[in-house]
């Protein structure tokens, strides 16, 4: 897929994770899809929600989006102290995949169209090249969990088609 904007490569990430949640034969397919998931939950918070905020825009939606952020590293959290394959972590990982689809279908479906059609062009593009640098930034220093997304101190109150 070609990136054209952050709205798509965030898209572009999000396929990543449904293969990954569809071929999951073994452990090392889990631990690949969980920092990927840790990566991606980063890179939202620390790019494309800054980058929100500081225009005043999507309070309530980023609000939200790291809630389910904060759920889903408790969920990844629980599963690495479970024995990979038994059914206490079968039962968080379906936790954790039926948690993980609705949030990127509410990402796509609602939030992104939003941004897209409130945030110009050029600014998502520009957000695109910082997930680019942020992402190379994070390959070099990956912490598996730095801190539970949702928990970063929060900054103070201040009709296109998406994921094609």
């Amino acid at each position: 897929m070609k990136v054209r904007d952050a709205l798509d490569y965030l898209c572009d990430q999000h396929q990543k994770h449904k293969l990954l949640f569809e071929s999951l034969p073994d452990k090392h397919n889990y631990m690949v899809l969980r920092d990927k998931i840790i990566r991606h939950v980063n890179l939202e918070e620390e790019v494309l929600f800054k980058n929100l905020l500081e225009m005043d825009l999507f309070r309530e939606q980023i609000d939200s989006a790291w809630e389910d952020h904060k759920n889903l590293m408790l969920i990844l959290k629980d599963l690495d102290s479970h024995e990979y394959n038994s059914p206490s972590w079968k039962e968080a990982f379906r936790k954790l995949k039926s948690i993980h689809e609705l949030h990127i279908q509410e990402e796509e479906k609602e939030f992104f169209p939003e941004i897209k059609s409130q945030v110009p062009d050029d600014y998502l593009a520009t957000m695109a090249e910082q997930m680019r640098s942020h992402a190379k930034n994070q390959e070099a220093n990956f912490i598996l969990y730095p801190s539970i997304p949702g928990q970063h101190e929060r900054p103070p109150e201040q009709g296109r088609e998406v994921c094609t």
